[in-house]
């Protein structure tokens, strides 16, 4: 399924819902007993009656996840499911906080499944062997093995849109477009794919994680939030 999102918008993630005041809700999931990050989560806000989906988003590889908006005071379906763990569904109250500025954090536990084993990226490739022209990161997109690039979607053999990381984390537009200005296809190391499409529900069927050299996101860690305070859990 193609998600009408620009590759660079997925931390906005889809949205239906137009009712209510809106504020922004973020967030990670993690596995409770330890705590750990779930990479490539689909975390689901849908309407509990018909179970349709309003709100929807996919975990970056620290479990960080960004619905982007959302209509408040209103009652939610939350879905998490992804690799390793077991698929949780809980109905959930998002109340409008008043004065508040910038995003509602809400920190959502999970268990590991019994069949869990290490998440691989089913290939990887080098930039010089795929693309050794390639002078820009958007050089090297038209070049993976699969994969179309075009309007702005990555998009796999199926016409299923395909998430794009940096390192493992989303960048929001203007982190993007930093990325664009500041780094070449040299500061690529490596390109991993990996597939999602065999998941439940997936948000993505794929992701693309472009592993870049001598470069730090300054990413969140869920052990560095989670202490001392474990904010508003789900």
């Amino acid at each position: 399924m193609k998600r009408f999102v620009l590759l660079f918008f997925a931390l906005a993630g889809f949205i239906s819902s137009a009712a209510g005041q809106e504020q922004e809700i973020t967030g990670f999931v993690y596995v409770s007993e330890t705590p750990t990050p779930v990479p490539f989560a689909s975390v689901w806000l849908c309407d509990p009656a018909t179970g349709e989906p309003e709100y929807g988003t996919i975990t970056a590889m620290n479990g960080w996840y960004d619905f982007g908006n959302v209509a408040t005071d209103q009652t939610y379906q939350l879905k998490i499911s992804g690799p390793g763990i077991r698929t949780r569904s809980k109905e959930i109250e998002i109340k409008y906080v008043p004065g508040r500025i910038g995003n509602i954090d809400y920190y959502i536990p999970v268990e590991r499944s019994a069949d869990t084993v290490a998440f691989r990226p089913v290939e990887t490739y080098r930039p010089k062997q795929i693309a050794p022209d390639a002078r820009t990161i958007e050089d090297l997109y038209s070049h993976i093995p699969g994969i179309t690039y075009e309007d702005g979607y990555l998009t796999d053999e199926n016409g299923a849109t395909v998430c794009l990381m940096f390192s493992g984390i989303i960048p929001d537009e203007a982190g993007y477009a930093a990325i664009l200005t500041n780094l070449t296809a040299d500061n690529i190391e490596r390109i991993e794919y990996y597939r999602l499409d065999n998941l439940e529900e997936p948000y993505y069927d794929g992701v693309l994680n472009f592993v870049t050299v001598g470069v730090n996101f300054n990413a969140p860690s869920i052990k560095e939030q989670l202490t001392p305070s474990p904010g508003c859990e789900l």
